[in-house]
């Protein structure tokens, strides 16, 4: 992972949460908002859906 992701992952997210695994769940709510696709629709390789729904729901609060 490259300095701007992690300058960008201190600040989404809280600390103690693993890094390593919040790039595909970060793509997983850009493939979702970009393509308009249902969350349930959303590629395997972003994690599961529900998952990054409540990850994105929780972050957009």
């Amino acid at each position: 992972m490259g300095a701007d992701w992690s300058a960008f992952a201190t600040r989404a997210w809280p600390l103690g949460t693993t890094i390593r695994r919040q790039p595909a769940v970060f793509n997983g709510m850009l493939y979702v908002l970009c393509t308009g696709c249902p969350w349930r629709d959303m590629h395997e390789r972003y994690r599961k859906w529900n998952s990054v729904y409540v990850r994105f729901r929780r972050w957009a609060e």
